[in-house]
C-alpha cells in the first residue's frame, strides 16, 4: 500500500492506495472548517466519497502509514460508540435488513438503518443470487452477520436475498 496526501484550496485529502493498480481503499478528508471525514461512512454533506479514479501519486505527497492511520482515527472517532453498540446488537448469525448504498473495491456497502450501522456484502455473492437487476443502489438486502471489519467499522454480511423485503 501507498499513503498520500493531496492539498486543495478547500480541503486536504489523505489516501491509502494499492501501489500497483492505484485503487483507493480508504480516504480521509480534512475540511477547511477542521472536520475529519472518512470514506467508510455516508456523510450528511459529502455522501460517500472514496475515489473511483486511479489516484495519481505524482499529484500528492507520500506520507507514512502511521500518519494515515492517525488521520483515519480522527475521522472515525465520532463513530466509535455507534460501532460498539451495533456490534453488541448484531452478533454473528443475526439477521439484518438494509439498503445497497454504493459499490467499493471492498464489495457492496449497505446501510443498516435499524442499528445506525454500515454493512459490507460480497459483490460476487450478491451477483450469484441471480438477481443482477436488483444489484443497484437503493435495492433492499436481507443478510446475516458474518463478522466485523474493525478497520472500516463495517458489519460483514452474508447475503440471503436482494429486493422485495
Amino acid at each position: 500500500m501507498l499513503y498520500l496526501s493531496q492539498v486543495s484550496d478547500m480541503e486536504t485529502w489523505y489516501f491509502e492506495i494499492d501501489s500497483h493498480n492505484r485503487t483507493a481503499y480508504r480516504q480521509v478528508m480534512h475540511t477547511r472548517e477542521g472536520e475529519w471525514v472518512g470514506s467508510n461512512r455516508r456523510h450528511p454533506r459529502f455522501g460517500y466519497f472514496l475515489s473511483d479514479q486511479d489516484v495519481i501519486a505524482e499529484r500528492g505527497e507520500e506520507i507514512t502509514k502511521q500518519a494515515f492511520e492517525a488521520f483515519w482515527e480522527l475521522a472515525n472517532a465520532p463513530h466509535w460508540a455507534a460501532w460498539n453498540n451495533a456490534k453488541r446488537a448484531l452478533p454473528i448469525g443475526a439477521d439484518v435488513e438494509g439498503t445497497l448504498d454504493v459499490f467499493y473495491p471492498h464489495g457492496v456497502i449497505c446501510s443498516i438503518p435499524a442499528y445506525w450501522a454500515v454493512g459490507l456484502a460480497n459483490y460476487e455473492a450478491c451477483k450469484a443470487l441471480e438477481a443482477e437487476e436488483l444489484l443497484s443502489c437503493g435495492s433492499s438486502i436481507a443478510a446475516c452477520v458474518s463478522g466485523y471489519d474493525e478497520v472500516n467499522l463495517w458489519i460483514e454480511l452474508h447475503v440471503k436475498r436482494l429486493g422485495g423485503l
